[in-house]
């Protein structure tokens, strides 16, 4: 965190809240790139994001991480943070999402699956009218998902299916349109 002198070989990142980046330097193929990939692991970002993209913002693959202090605007198709199998020990916490549309799909704004270690805390999510919210599902836990704000969602707010050892509460929740109640 804010130590950008210290990304100084493939597989490191640094990130300064301050001025919103992040650096990385991405593994080289002797170091566990995807085949086929020219020599370097791919890196993505939704091109539209700003309009709708269809892309996930982010997709943690690391362990022990943090998300915290973004704000996602105006995603479509797919999750504004999806996380799977690699994560471990992943906090998202203190971000803001807002008109997200992911009518086409069962993604949530964020999605969880097949995860261990998650805290889902003090994040905004609103005015999304196709999407369900937070999504966690076949997660051995522990899993937080706790003081959210989430309004106008047109499906499901908060949803564990196939989760062991998690916790929900302390959520606000408001005009979630779903078709399982109101949250």
């Amino acid at each position: 965190m804010n130590l950008p002198q210290m990304v100084n070989r493939p597989g490191l990142f640094a990130m300064s809240p301050a001025d919103g980046i992040v650096i990385f330097w991405p593994h080289s193929a002797a170091m566990g790139a995807a085949a086929g990939s020219g020599g370097a692991l791919p890196v993505s970002m939704a091109r539209r994001a700003v309009i709708g993209g269809s892309r996930r913002g982010i997709n943690p693959l690391f362990q022990h991480m943090v998300v915290r202090g973004f704000s996602f605007a105006n995603f479509s198709r797919e999750s504004a943070i999806y996380a799977g199998n690699s994560a471990d020990s992943l906090t998202i916490a203190d971000n803001l999402f807002r008109g997200n549309a992911n009518a086409y799909t069962r993604a949530g704004v964020i999605g969880v699956a097949f995860a261990t270690n998650v805290k889902i805390i003090r994040n905004e999510l609103t005015e999304a009218p196709g999407s369900p919210g937070i999504i966690i599902d076949y997660t051995e836990g522990p899993v937080e998902v706790s003081c959210n704000r989430l309004s106008e969602l047109g499906r499901t707010g908060i949803r564990l299916l196939n989760v062991r050892n998690g916790t929900v509460r302390g959520n606000y929740l408001t005009g979630i349109k779903g078709a399982h109640s109101n949250a």
